[in-house]
C-alpha cells in the first residue's frame, strides 16, 4: 500500500477529523431469504459483520481487521439475491419493477432519515466551511454514486485532505445498489439465453458468473496495487466479492447435496475461524482488497455452504440466541447510523472521544437502529398499501430522493452566497487599497489596529484555494500522473523573464502570488507542482521518481531566468544535506535560485484553522499559534543558506514576520483569515504578501543581494 493511501486508511478511525477514505463495510441488503425458509445462520453473519465494522471505527487497536466486515457483507447480499433471481428470474418489465420495488421499499426510508438527520447535526455541530462538501456528499449518498465520489476525492490532492465525511460509509451501499440495478438485468439476460439455446440456465448463468468474477478479481489486484484508494472504492474492483456469493448461489444446489454433515460441519467452523483471522491479522497496512480480501470473502462463502449444519459441533444455541439474531435484524439500521454518531460526536462535544464517550455512542446506535427497523423499516416494507402498486413504491422513492437533494442542494446555495459575499469584501478592501488588509496589518509601517474585524469567512477560506494545488489543473500528485503537467502564468505573451515555480503543494501555495508578480513586471511565470514529495530532484519516494526526473530535466536545461523553490518540510524526515545538490543543480544549471522558506502552520488535522475560527467567532485569539509550535525547521532554507556561501545566484527570503508577531501566530490577520486548512495559506493571504515578496524575486532576478 502506498503511503497515500495508508494515510488515508488510518485516517478512518473514530476521533479522527483528517480526509481519508474509511475501511468501512455496509450490511447487506438483499432478501433475508434463499427459499421459504429465514436464514438464522446468514443473520448471526450479518451481526458477526456489523459488530466487526463497528468495533473497528470504535476501538480500531481492538480489531484492526474489523473493516472486511464489508466483504462478509458482500458474499451475503451476492449469495441472497442471486438466489432470490434464479428462483424466479425476471423476464418481464413488471418483474424487473417488482424486484426493485422491494429493494427500494426496504432500503430507501432509513436511509432518507438517517442522510437528513445527519445533515441536520453536521449544520447544527460541523464548520459551515464543511457543509458545502456535507450537502455534496449527501446528494451522493442518495443516489448511490458516493464510492465513485470517493473515488474521484482520493485522486486529487485537495480532496484527499478534507475531514471524514459522516456520510462515507455510503460507499459500501453505493456499490450494493449498483449491483442491485445491474444484476437482474445480467440475471434475465443469461437466463434469455440458456432458453433461447436450450441449456440449463443455471449452468449458463454459473460460467457468466465465473467470468465476471475472474475479470473483477484481476482488475481488482492490478488496482490494489497501483492506485489502492481506487481499489478500494471501486465498483469494478469490488463486484468479484458479491460475484462469489454469486456463483455460490448459482451452485448450491449441487453443493449441498453431495456435502456429508461431517464435511459441511468442517466448513463451517472453517469459515469461522476464517473470518475470526481476517479481523485479527488483516490491518491498514495489508494491501487491500487484492489476494487479501479472498480470506474473508471465501470464508463467508464456507459458513453460508454449511448452511447451519444439525451436528454436535455446530452452536446454535449461539447463532439462534436472541441477542445475535435482534443484532442481524437490526445490522442494516445499525451500520447507517454508527458512522454518523462518530464523526460528529467530536465536534459536538469540542474533544475527540473518549473511550466511555465511544461506549455511549455504541449504546446510542444500537438504540436508533433498533427503533429505526422497529417503527420505520418494518412497517414500510411490510405495508400492503404500498405493495399493493408498483406506482406508490415508485412516488415514495421519487420523494425521498427528491427530499435529500433539495436539502442539500438549499445548503450548497446558502454556502454559495455566503462565500460571494465574503469574495466581494474581500475585493472591495484589495481594489481601495486598504494598507491594514491581509499581510498588511503586520507592517509595522502601518501602525494598524491589534483587533481585526473578519472581512472573509469561514466557508470563503476552505473554498480559497488555488488551483496549483489540486491536480485538476496545475498539481501533480503520483502515483496518478505519470508526466508533469506544467501550468504557464504571469505574461504568457511577449515576457521578458521566464521563471520557474518548484516544489510540493507549499510552492503551490504561490501560484496565484507568483502569477501575480508576473503580470505586474512581464515575466512567465510555470509551475513544477508536485504534491507529497520532496522537493528534490534526488532522493524521493519510489512514485515520485519519475515526475521529479521530467521536471528536473525541464528545469536544468537552461531556459529559466529563476527558479522559485518551496516545500513543506518535517525535521524527521529529511535534512538539508538532502536538499544541497538540488540547489546546487539548479543554480548551476537553471539560473539564479530563490527558497521560499516554508510558512508556519499549525500542522495539525484537528487544527483547521476556518473551523476553529468558525467555532470561536467572538474570540480568534482561541485559534492563534505560538511561533515556537507553529514555525519548523525549514531544511530547503538551511541548504540554501550553505549553497549561498559560494554561489552568489542562491537566495532566500523569510516571510513569517508576516504570518506571527510578538509571539503569537493570529488565525485572522487583517480581516483576512490565512489558511485554508491546517497547513495551506488561502490565496487571498498569499497575494496580500505580494508587496513583500516581490522585491526578493526582482532582488534575485538582477543577481544582487
Amino acid at each position: 500500500m502506498t503511503e497515500v493511501a495508508r494515510a488515508q486508511s488510518e485516517a478512518t478511525v473514530a476521533g479522527s477529523r483528517r480526509t481519508a477514505p474509511a475501511r468501512q463495510g455496509a450490511p447487506s441488503t438483499g432478501s433475508p431469504d434463499t427459499s421459504k425458509q429465514h436464514r438464522l445462520d446468514i443473520q448471526a453473519l450479518r451481526a458477526v459483520a456489523v459488530l466487526g465494522v463497528v468495533t473497528y471505527h470504535l476501538f480500531p487497536g481492538a480489531l484492526p481487521g474489523g473493516f472486511v466486515g464489508v466483504d462478509v457483507f458482500f458474499v451475503i447480499s451476492g449469495f441472497l439475491i442471486t438466489s432470490h433471481l434464479l428462483s424466479r428470474p425476471p423476464q418481464r418489465l413488471a418483474d424487473f419493477g417488482r424486484f426493485w420495488s422491494r429493494r427500494a421499499l426496504r432500503l430507501l426510508p432509513p436511509v432518507g432519515a438517517v442522510i437528513l438527520t445527519t445533515l441536520g447535526g453536521g449544520i447544527l455541530f460541523m464548520s459551515p466551511g464543511q457543509w458545502k462538501a456535507l450537502a455534496r456528499e449527501a446528494i451522493t449518498s442518495m443516489l448511490y454514486v458516493q464510492n465513485w465520489q470517493l473515488v474521484s476525492e482520493s485522486t486529487d490532492y485537495l480532496d484527499a485532505q478534507r475531514a471524514v465525511s459522516p456520510f462515507q460509509h455510503f460507499w459500501s451501499l453505493s456499490v450494493e445498489e449498483q449491483y442491485y440495478v445491474a444484476w437482474p438485468i445480467v440475471v434475465g439476460a443469461l437466463t434469455w439465453c440458456a432458453v433461447r439455446s436450450g441449456r440449463s440456465a443455471r449452468a449458463l448463468v454459473g460460467w457468466g458468473f465465473v467470468i465476471a468474477v475472474a475479470a473483477s478479481f484481476g482488475w481488482g489486484l492490478a488496482q490494489t496495487y497501483s492506485a489502492p484508494a481506487v481499489a478500494y472504492f471501486s465498483t469494478w474492483t469490488r463486484m468479484w466479492e458479491l460475484g462469489i456469493g454469486s456463483l455460490l448461489a448459482a451452485t448450491y444446489p449441487v453443493l449441498l447435496r453431495r456435502l456429508e454433515p461431517s464435511v459441511r460441519i468442517t466448513l463451517f467452523w472453517g469459515g469461522v475461524v476464517g473470518i475470526a483471522t481476517a479481523f485479527a491479522v488483516i490491518t491498514v497496512d495489508t494491501p487491500f482488497p487484492g489476494y487479501a480480501a479472498l480470506l474473508p470473502t471465501l470464508a463467508t462463502a464456507a459458513v453460508i455452504l454449511a448452511t447451519d449444519p444439525g451436528h454436535a459441533g455446530n452452536p446454535r444455541w449461539l447463532t439462534r440466541s436472541a441477542p445475535v439474531q435482534l443484532i442481524g435484524d437490526c445490522s442494516y439500521a445499525l451500520y447507517l447510523w454508527h458512522w454518523p454518531l462518530i464523526v460528529i460526536a467530536p465536534y459536538a462535544l469540542g474533544h475527540d472521544t473518549a473511550w466511555w464517550d465511544k461506549v455511549v455512542l455504541l449504546v446510542l446506535a444500537l438504540l436508533l437502529a433498533w427503533g429505526s427497523t422497529t417503527f420505520l423499516e418494518g412497517p414500510v416494507r411490510g405495508s400492503s398499501w404500498l405493495r399493493a402498486r408498483l406506482r406508490r413504491v415508485f412516488v415514495m422513492s421519487l420523494a425521498i430522493t427528491a427530499l435529500v437533494v433539495v436539502a442539500g442542494v438549499a445548503l450548497t446555495a446558502h454556502t454559495n452566497s455566503e462565500i460571494a459575499a465574503a469574495s466581494a469584501k474581500v475585493e472591495k478592501a484589495i481594489t481601495s487599497g486598504r494598507p491594514c488588509f491581509g499581510a498588511g496589518a503586520m507592517d509595522p509601517a502601518h501602525d494598524c489596529p491589534r483587533t481585526d474585524k473578519l472581512i472573509t469567512s469561514p466557508e470563503f477560506a476552505k473554498d480559497d484555494y488555488s488551483d496549483g494545488i489540486t491536480d485538476k489543473k496545475c498539481l501533480n500528485w503520483p502515483p496518478y500522473h505519470e508526466t508533469p503537467v506544467v501550468c504557464h502564468r504571469g505574461d504568457i505573451t511577449d515576457p521578458v523573464k521566464r521563471v520557474a515555480l518548484f516544489g510540493n503543494s507549499h510552492a503551490g501555495q504561490w501560484v496565484e502570488a507568483m502569477s501575480k508578480i508576473g503580470r505586474q513586471n512581464h515575466w512567465q511565470v510555470d509551475t513544477y507542482i508536485v504534491g507529497s514529495c520532496y522537493s528534490t530532484f534526488d532522493p524521493n519516494p519510489s512514485f515520485c521518481d519519475d515526475i521529479m526526473s521530467d521536471s528536473a530535466a525541464e528545469l536544468l536545461a537552461g531556459k529559466y531566468d529563476l527558479v522559485v523553490m518551496s516545500t513543506l518540510d518535517r525535521a524527521d524526515s529529511s535534512s538539508a544535506e538532502m536538499y544541497e545538490p538540488t540547489v546546487r543543480r539548479a543554480a548551476e544549471d537553471g539560473g539564479a535560485v530563490l527558497v521560499i522558506r516554508d510558512t508556519p502552520a499549525p500542522a495539525d488535522p484537528t487544527n483547521v484553522t476556518p473551523d476553529c475560527v468558525a467555532a470561536h467567532l467572538d474570540d480568534f485569539g482561541a485559534c492563534a499559534g505560538r511561533p515556537r509550535k507553529w514555525i519548523g525547521v525549514d531544511y530547503l532554507t538551511a541548504a540554501a543558506k550553505r549553497v549561498a556561501k559560494d554561489d552568489d545566484r542562491v537566495f532566500r527570503v523569510n516571510l513569517n514576520k508576516y504570518l506571527c508577531r510578538r509571539g503569537t501566530c493570529p488565525a485572522v490577520i487583517g480581516g483576512v483569515i490565512p489558511y485554508r486548512d491546517e497547513n495551506h495559506l488561502t490565496v487571498t493571504f498569499a497575494q496580500s504578501l505580494v508587496p513583500y515578496l516581490t522585491p526578493a524575486v526582482e532582488r534575485a532576478l538582477s543577481g544582487s543581494s
